[in-house]
């Protein structure tokens, strides 16, 4: 059965695109090396979350192992340069997409900047996937491979994946000896968004003879989180569809369905449509 889906979720993280902002410019050792650590959670996203490059406590969320991340360097860019931290807080507003990742590439002003793949590493059992080491006062590119992922203790396909995301090395954060200034961080924390959605199935068929009929139910609590970068969180992050697949076994066909949507009765053909293949 598929349904066409739309529905608004408070309290989402913000985006992890703002990690990319402008980096303020200061001396340093030409070959400084940092770190990338990503961090990925089961359950919603948590919305108290800083995501301002520093590490996290995180509580009531499982870790989530078996991820697979890629990183790569937004080549071109030296952020010494004040120009090239101009470009870098472009990349940073820009909602980036698996599909740039795939295209090896991100255009700015007309300008192409090659994504050179540095390193690929999966999620251990405190769900981190560590980057190191990294040349440092460069843009890169953080993209999550759920297709090639095997996750440990959850279904795959109840995973929303994170959208690619961009990371300033160093970053740059409020000093907090120093009120009002900021300090550069080359070993950063990142938390890509992480949902993972709930699913139940309860078959009423208690006393059922053979040729009887019998009703089932089956439930999902989606977590939606904003994929595709635009601010909000609606059917677009779930590629217009939430759908719910259900093989049946041959010695049962299918009657009928029901469908609601937070206790609302939903409308066939308007708000979804059945596939009884």
């Amino acid at each position: 059965m598929l349904r066409r889906f739309v529905a608004f979720v408070s309290g989402f993280a913000a985006l992890l695109g703002g990690l990319c902002g402008v980096l303020c410019v200061s001396p340093a050792v030409a070959d400084e090396t940092g770190s990338i650590h990503v961090h990925k959670y089961k359950g919603a996203p948590d919305a108290s979350l800083k995501h301002d490059g520093t590490e996290q406590s995180v509580s009531g969320r499982d870790p989530l192992e078996g991820i697979d991340f890629d990183v790569y360097e937004v080549t071109g860019l030296d952020l010494k340069k004040n120009d090239d931290v101009k470009v870098a807080s472009q990349i940073g507003q820009m909602k980036l997409t698996a599909a740039q990742v795939a295209g090896g590439k991100i255009t700015v002003g007309g300008t192409d900047y090659v994504l050179e793949k540095k390193s690929s590493a999966k999620t251990g059992a405190d769900g981190k996937a560590d980057f190191a080491p990294l040349t440092g006062y460069r843009v890169y590119v953080v993209n999550e491979d759920l297709a090639a992922s095997a996750p440990k203790g959850v279904d795959k396909s109840q995973i929303t994946p994170s959208a690619p995301f961009a990371v300033n090395l160093p970053f740059t954060v409020k000093d907090g000896d120093n009120a009002g200034k900021t300090k550069q961080v080359f070993d950063v924390h990142v938390y890509p968004k992480n949902a993972v959605n709930t699913f139940t199935k309860a078959v009423e068929d208690a006393g059922l003879g053979v040729g009887g009929e019998f009703k089932y139910t089956l439930s999902a609590t989606p977590v939606i989180t904003d994929t595709d970068g635009d601010g909000k969180v609606d059917a677009a992050d779930l590629g217009g569809w939430f759908s719910f697949r259900d093989k049946l076994p041959g010695n049962v066909s299918y009657k009928s369905v029901r469908v609601t949507v937070n206790g609302a009765e939903a409308q066939a053909d308007a708000d979804y449509t059945v596939d009884t293949a």
